[in-house]
């Protein structure tokens, strides 16, 4: 557990511009939450894309609206610790067997709670061929005028992510049939 009231997740492979920190401070004052939009990203040459006006762009807003009330990619989220404790072990579960999804399950307890938004895009986004929203990005970018030629992603986690929360499930459901 961070030793800070604020707590703000950065996955291995994202980055911050440098006023990310900032910004979602301030968006972040008397708040429950805060967000900063994101940059879709070439993770191997750490260049921006095009900014994610498409997935990641708070409550009840982009092509996750409909289905699961809006997103934003835990990358971009602040959170006061203090507010959101009782919420925080869902970061090391996953409703799914491919060991993913986690954000879904935070993001679906901070959505009826008050938060902030920076209205800037300070996060970096690195692309990853391996993600099934991967050709749904890339035409988006496309749309928005710019060029990614798509190849794998040096240093992608996703599998072994996968692997291990895939077995750390199996391990608790065997444990919790044996009783």
């Amino acid at each position: 557990m961070a030793d800070s009231p604020l707590v703000m997740y950065l996955d291995d492979d994202d980055w911050l511009a440098p006023e990310h920190c900032r910004l979602t401070v301030q968006a972040l004052q008397g708040r429950t939450w805060a967000f900063s939009h994101c940059i879709y990203s070439d993770g191997n040459k750490s260049q921006g894309l095009c900014v994610d006006l498409l997935e990641s762009v708070g409550p009840d807003k982009g092509v996750y609206a409909e289905n699961f009330g809006g997103f934003v990619r835990p990358s971009g989220l602040l959170l006061d610790k203090t507010k959101v404790a009782h919420i925080l072990y869902l970061w090391a579960d996953s409703p799914n067997e491919q060991g993913d999804a986690e954000d879904r399950l935070i993001f679906e307890q901070l959505k009826p709670t008050p938060f902030g938004e920076t209205g800037a895009a300070t996060v970096f986004y690195a692309l990853d061929p391996a993600d099934r929203m991967h050709q749904t990005r890339l035409a988006y970018i496309r749309e928005h005028g710019a060029d990614f030629q798509s190849v794998d992603k040096a240093g992608s986690v996703r599998e072994n992510k996968s692997a291990g929360s895939i077995i750390w499930r199996r391990i608790k459901h065997k444990y919790k049939n044996s009783k």
